[in-house]
């Protein structure tokens, strides 16, 4: 199999590595999960309002196996965010409706440029959501949020941000 692969590449003009030895993929450390920085910690920034709402957010996260780090949101500030998330969950009723600046605002910031931006709504800020999508915001969740969405979500995330990073290379 290996064999028709290299003549395959070269073929094609693909370039190729070679596949290490069966022994030693069973003995190496397994690949650190996506969604951590270099510790091993997972890097999710939460920006939201310090009520029981973001605590059950995070909460869901945490059940997921993520542990975000809470960012309290202040009007025309940015916020300081670890650098850099991987993924910023933002909840609009922090923004009072105006996530639009939030996510422009984010956009702009060295830590923000890259990460996937979830945004998260109540059903009145719905038409306040959609302009959060035209001002950098990657997706929107509609609360109520369930552990089974937010897991969707998440894993829609993990594939974009490691599409990304193979564009990239």
């Amino acid at each position: 199999m290996v064999v028709h692969w290299h003549e395959w590449s070269a073929m094609l003009q693909v370039p190729t590595r070679d596949v290490p030895p069966f022994s030693e993929l069973l003995t190496a450390s397994p690949p650190r999960p996506a969604h951590a920085n270099g510790n091993g910690e997972p890097c999710i920034a939460l920006i939201g309002p310090d009520n029981e709402e973001t605590r059950t957010l995070a909460g869901l996260l945490g059940n997921l196996g993520h542990l975000p780090q809470f960012t309290l949101y202040a009007q025309d500030a940015i916020p300081v965010l670890p650098s850099p998330p991987r993924l910023i969950i933002a909840d609009i009723d922090a923004t009072e409706g105006n996530v639009a600046a939030l996510c422009h605002s984010l956009r702009q910031s060295p830590a923000g440029s890259e990460p996937y931006i979830l945004v998260i709504a109540s059903p009145e800020y719905e038409a306040a959501a959609l302009s959060a999508i035209d001002s950098g915001a990657d997706d929107v969740l509609i609360k109520p949020v369930s552990a089974q969405n937010l897991r969707l979500r998440l894993s829609i995330a993990e594939r974009l941000l490691l599409l990304r990073e193979g564009i990239a290379r």
